[in-house]
């Protein structure tokens, strides 16, 4: 009976020591103590594909693209909208002329766009070919959670593709979304959006079918030829790119700009644009179709910064005069995602509360009696923070 009892014992403690073993092999701490890789590499393809699914349980949307870049910055992304592949998008950026080039062919119908002086996420974003509008956000939470160790989000190790990663999963409004990232490059490698109620039958998955990393890449690929005499649409009625000497003259107030970046931070766009709320948005938080938005005066900044192939914006603009501004209240009413709020300790906006919360990567807003300023993109908490108690104006 004795030793009975002493061999149970031994392995009961044996498989507890192996399930430590393996919850330390994939936590998010073992991955943490090595620095978190620049999403830069040299030279990469990747091969992507998306499914979405609709509410009877039939594919109805299949997509499928490519996402090239090199050492320089160029990107090239082709998206096809159908399994048959009949429309599709190209759209190419020149790092050098900061020129964003798309063309589009919708069942032979030909068409083109071009933007100068822009970043790439914005131009991609702009020109509707944008593979990791909501992905790459959904993977630097991921990295971000990794880094920090933020409990609000479990992030385990595994591999998808053949490649180390990293995976995370959380639910927000009722869906679920469970993001697998690279460990080796920061990109999002598969992306699952889910509805709670309905996983089966409502559901988008995005995911890389291949990748490959430090590869010679043909610089033609960076180009598209328009044919003489085509029509392009080079014109934007609501943003303007502006140098940053220039920001003061056309919004009539100093912007705020930080003194503190994340290492590797390069300023690559700056741009005013007009509210497109105006005064009335605390009363009525609706645009009016009667408006014509390229009339009214600019009073917004964006400022918009990269590292690598991460990008992140400081948003800032004078608060609505006379009536108010309920956006911390309204915050307040309905957390989002790893919602916390912090007040600040430096900076132009020192002792007022900065709140932070992950959805479009990482975002923080703040305010004062006289402006607002939102920072959002692939940055961290603790980034966040530092930037926003570094603002100065």
């Amino acid at each position: 009976m004795n030793r009975k009892l002493l061999v149970a014992g031994l392995v009961a403690v044996a498989a507890v020591a192996m399930l430590l073993t393996v919850t330390w092999r994939h936590s998010p701490e073992a991955d943490a103590a090595t620095p978190l890789p620049t999403p830069s590499p040299s030279f990469s393809s990747i091969w992507m594909s998306t499914v979405s699914v609709d509410r009877q349980g039939s594919r109805y949307d299949i997509q499928a693209g490519t996402f090239l870049t090199d050492q320089a910055g160029n990107v090239r992304v082709r998206e096809s909208y159908d399994a048959m592949g009949r429309s599709s998008a190209t759209s190419v950026y020149d790092a050098a002329t900061q020129t964003v080039t798309r063309a589009e062919d919708r069942n032979g119908r030909l068409s083109y766009w071009r933007r100068t002086g822009i970043p790439p996420d914005y131009g991609m974003r702009m020109s509707r070919v944008s593979p990791f509008e909501y992905v790459y956000s959904a993977a630097a939470i991921v990295r971000a959670a990794v880094a920090e160790r933020d409990p609000a989000l479990k992030v385990t190790s595994t591999n998808c593709i053949g490649r180390p990663a990293w995976q995370g999963a959380y639910t927000s409004g009722g869906w679920r979304r469970t993001t697998t990232v690279d460990k080796a490059t920061g990109f999002p490698l598969r992306y699952v959006l889910a509805d709670v109620r309905r996983p089966v039958t409502h559901r988008y998955v995005w995911r890389v079918i291949d990748m490959a990393t430090d590869v010679p890449v043909d610089a033609a690929s960076f180009t598209i030829t328009i044919p003489d005499g085509a029509k392009v649409d080079t014109e934007s009625a609501y943003e303007h790119f502006a140098t940053p000497d220039k920001l003061a003259e056309r919004v009539g107030y100093r912007p705020f700009v930080p003194s503190t970046l994340p290492d590797g931070s390069v300023l690559a766009a700056s741009s005013t644009q007009p509210d497109p709320w105006g005064a009335y948005n605390w009363f009525f938080p609706m645009s009016y179709p009667w408006v014509d938005l390229s009339k009214l005066p600019d009073n917004e900044v964006r400022l918009y910064y990269h590292r690598g192939h991460d990008w992140f914006t400081v948003t800032q603009l004078p608060r609505a005069g006379g009536i108010g501004n309920s956006v911390p209240r309204e915050l307040d009413k309905r957390p989002r995602f790893a919602y916390r709020k912090t007040v600040l300790q430096g900076g132009a906006f020192a002792g007022k509360t900065a709140r932070t919360w992950m959805g479009d990567g990482a975002t923080l807003y703040v305010q004062n009696p006289a402006y607002a300023v939102e920072i959002s993109g692939d940055l961290t908490r603790s980034e966040l923070l530092a930037i926003a108690a570094s603002l100065q104006q």
